[in-house]
């Protein structure tokens, strides 16, 4: 039955490629030709040449030539002899393109030899581009050709060979000048881009060796090579767990990446992990890799520390399969000190990675981990020694991570919703705190000192820190860092003699760190300042600032590091001495300096009220200075006046200048109204008003701003920030108005190109992302935008706002909190309020009713 089917399959394929046309017949054979469905383009050829034989036979004897050296490929010589025996029927000896080496023999099977393709070679007859690769495949694996070659192929078989001796040799440069001597359209061209990728690929340009290997046309010898080679570049994307041939690839990888010895085991080992078998993948390692497990720099201690390190990434029933295996591995030795030290190699491995699980685990107790990690040196110690420096690092990354665990607990506010316990972060913070202390002894690691100060400082531990501070520099006398981090704690304890001591000291490693002469200067202020009023404290003190002036930079025009500033310091600190004479001489030199008198002015009158000068002192000079801010306003004065007042503002004592800062801001704004002035003096002023807090100024500065230009973006943005409430925060919609007024806004600013503008623009939008996540929405279960839809809702009303139209409303029209007697002229509801901020209709107060007598 089944024979009778295949015959009349057959019978019906022969009859309708006879009702074919004959050029669409030959387009059909032709392409099924080239798509390699010879039988098919056989049959079909077969047709042709009973219509027209001379014009088809080349082609059929060409299909029949394919067709024998496929079955030459797959050993079916009986075959093959037949067909070849055919060809030479149908049109001679000349018409056979392929041929049968029957003289060498092996066990398995004849050897098909180069001279199956010696006639293409020699003849020079046009053939396909699979012959011709197939050729050139044959001539690299023999290393010689047939004596009559033609000369084109001769010269490029000798350029590659030549560039394969240059590629061995690690000469880069020949190889490439080799292989430009083979043109793409050669037999040799797939093999000049599998040399040209191994040379990227060696010299490190893994890009272009990707770029190479991938036009190597497939089903060709160097194709093979090639994907070896994208699996060592990238792994996941070149072998997949569905490949048949990934075993074999796997082991082409080994032998080309130099790791031949590995090819017998890895490609099964790799097999068992890529279909989640990890532990049979790893007891396949144990069995069959005699150098498995080491912690030597070989690829056995690479393939080491990936197993032993790969249970961070399994899953929990993984784990449980695959962790004992770790601890149980047997090493087969014949020495018994080699066995005692392999098992010591394999219990180090897996503490060490047993210790990294736990540390990076919230779930087990900090002295379980400390117990494991110390066991793990232990292990380490009997292999190779003492060895402090790593001792010293492994204390220092437990207490790394526990000062973490520490800083998570307390930021949390549940601490039932945390891991940690209380217990836990005591533990925490006593571990960390003996971890980094025996850091500290076996290695004074800088690293540990600056941990346990945090330590200390977020426990407030002053005394504590000021010694581990002192024994920091003993052991680092010469680290510019931690002596300035000494000097500055000692000004916090306002131990100013010895923060002086590790400042200069620090400024004598770097002598041209302006910002730490600028405070080594007003450290040694703060110690004149601190001089006694006595004799010898007024010498002291004198001797100090005298120091200070010769740290100073002359023209520098800085009020920490000016010789004019430093003497008005001076001038203060005489009369506070009761020496006036000499105060007032030191003045006259102040104000023969080409500095603005104005600036010297109020400078002088801050640092007077501050060192808590007699006001006899300046008197004179606070009346010249309550003129000039009762006097016209002026924009070039404000900006001198500016200046002084950022600095004195952190002036210690500076809250008694807060009446003299009323004033200025209130002249600051007066000068914005009357005078011209530019972007630069908007953005100085806005920004120190806006730090201390003046409201009334900040408003009237960006309202003179926007009246000269309203479409200036930086004015634009400094209004937004003026009209954001703190409420606004918490709603959702308004937050959302906001960002659409911002992004906008920052496409204007990016186009006059103010890039500072910009980036406070993103930062507030980064902040409006973050409000918007926690923020609530609207109580208002309708459309905003629907704003007299409120009679029409009287339940949902009344619901919001409470139920206020009884008839027993006692509201007056005169209470002061009531929000039925919500005032229109109000102050708060001036035209300030934004309008891309949705505020809800005023309640209006219902009409009064007038209260029926009842009749008795």
């Amino acid at each position: 039955m089944a024979g009778k089917m295949a015959k009349k399959n057959k019978k019906h394929q022969t009859l309708s490629l006879r009702s074919m046309p004959l050029e669409e017949l030959a387009m059909f054979a032709r392409s099924n030709f080239d798509q390699g469905n010879l039988r098919i383009a056989r049959d079909a050829y077969k047709e042709l040449i009973r219509i027209d034989k001379p014009r088809f036979l080349p082609e059929l004897l060409l299909c029949y030539n394919r067709m024998a050296q496929q079955m030459i490929d797959k050993q079916q010589i009986n075959e093959a002899t037949m067909l070849i025996e055919l060809i030479k029927e149908l049109g001679g000896e000349n018409a056979v393109t392929v041929r049968l080496d029957l003289a060498e023999k092996t066990d398995r099977a004849p050897d098909i030899s180069m001279l199956s393709l010696e006639s293409i070679l020699i003849k020079g007859q046009v053939v396909t581009d699979e012959l011709k690769f197939k050729a050139a495949d044959w001539a690299v694996a023999k290393g010689e050709i047939p004596e009559g070659t033609e000369d084109t192929f001769k010269c490029h078989f000798h350029a590659i060979m030549a560039a394969l001796a240059y590629l061995c040799a690690r000469d880069f440069e020949q190889t490439t000048e080799e292989l430009k001597k083979i043109s793409f359209e050669s037999p040799f061209s797939q093999w000049k881009l599998l040399i040209r990728g191994m040379s990227c690929y060696y010299r490190g340009d893994d890009s272009r060796a990707e770029m190479a290997f991938l036009k190597i046309v497939p089903d060709t010898v160097p194709s093979k090579m090639a994907r070896a080679f994208l699996v060592l570049l990238n792994h996941s994307k070149y072998l997949t767990k569905t490949d048949s041939d990934r075993e074999e690839t796997v082991e082409n990888a080994c032998v080309l990446s130099g790791h031949e010895e590995l090819k017998e085991c890895l490609p099964r080992a790799h097999y068992f992990w890529m279909t989640n078998r990890f532990r049979d993948s790893l007891l396949h390692m144990q069995n069959n890799c005699t150098s498995f497990p080491t912690l030597d720099q070989s690829i056995a201690g690479t393939l080491s520390n990936f197993y032993y390190n790969s249970v961070h990434t399994l899953k929990e029933k993984e784990l449980s399969r695959y962790l004992p295996s770790l601890y149980n591995i047997d090493k087969n030795s014949q020495s018994a000190n080699t066995f005692s030290k392999a098992l010591l190699v394999t219990e180090f491995l897996a503490e060490r990675s047993h210790g990294n699980l736990l540390l990076h685990s919230s779930d087990y107790p900090p002295d379980e981990i400390a117990k494991t990690w110390e066991q793990c040196y232990k292990c380490y110690r009997k292999l190779f020694g003492d060895d402090p420096l790593l001792e010293a690092e492994m204390y220092l990354l437990l207490a790394t991570n526990f000062m973490m665990y520490t800083k998570e607990l307390h930021t949390c506010g549940d601490l039932y919703d945390n891991p940690y316990t209380e217990r836990y972060a005591q533990q925490s913070f006593a571990l960390a705190e003996t971890f980094l202390q025996k850091s500290i002894k076996l290695s004074k690691c800088k690293d540990a000192y600056n941990l346990l100060m945090q330590l200390y400082r977020n426990s407030k531990r002053e005394s504590d820190c000021r010694v581990l501070i002192e024994n920091a520099t003993k052991d680092f006398p010469y680290d510019k860092d931690l002596l300035v981090e000494a000097g500055m704690m000692a000004r916090l304890r306002k131990a100013y003699t010895k923060a002086v001591e590790y400042l200069e000291r620090a400024c004598e490693i770097d002598k041209i760190d302006a910002n730490l002469r600028r405070l080594l200067v007003s450290t040694i202020t703060s110690c004149a300042k601190k001089a006694p009023r006595t004799k010898n404290g007024l010498t002291r003190m004198r001797t100090f600032l005298a120091r200070a002036e010769q740290l100073c930079t002359s023209g520098s025009q800085g009020f920490l590091d000016d010789p004019v500033y430093i003497k008005i310091r001076r001038a203060a600190l005489e009369f506070l001495h009761g020496n006036e004479s000499d105060g007032n001489g030191v003045i006259q030199q102040v104000y023969a300096s080409p500095i603005d008198s104005l600036k010297l002015d109020f400078f002088s009158l801050f640092i007077f009220k501050t060192y808590g000068v007699p006001p006899r002192y300046y008197s004179k000079l606070y009346s010249s200075i309550q003129m000039i801010l009762f006097a016209p306003a002026k924009i070039d004065k404000a900006m001198a006046i500016i200046q002084v007042v950022s600095f004195a503002r952190i002036l210690e004592g500076a809250a008694m200048l807060r009446e003299d800062f009323n004033r200025i801001f209130s002249y600051i704004a007066e000068a914005f109204k009357k005078s011209i002035f530019s972007s630069h003096d908007v953005k100085v002023c806005y920004t120190l008003a806006e730090e201390m807090n003046y409201e009334s100024t900040c408003k009237t500065i960006v309202k003179c701003a926007l009246k000269v230009s309203p479409e200036h973006p930086m004015y634009r943005f400094y209004q937004y920030k003026i009209r954001k409430k703190p409420a606004d925060s918490r709603n959702i919609e308004k937050i959302r108005s906001g960002k659409k007024l911002l992004e906008a806004l920052l496409a204007d600013t990016l186009t006059a190109h103010d890039l500072e503008t910009a980036a406070l623009i993103r930062k507030e939008l980064e902040s409006l992302s973050h409000q918007e996540k926690n923020a609530i929405h609207s109580p208002f279960p309708f459309d905003p935008s629907r704003g007299a839809g409120f009679g029409d809702m009287p339940d949902i009303f009344n619901a919001i706002f409470g139920s206020d139209f009884d008839d027993d409303d006692d509201c007056d029209g005169d209470c002061e909190n009531c929000n039925l007697c919500d005032d229109d002229d109000d102050d708060d509801d001036d035209d300030d309020d934004n309008d891309y901020y949705y505020s809800p209709p005023k309640r209006k107060r219902p009409a009064r009713r007038k209260k029926i007598k009842q009749k008795k």
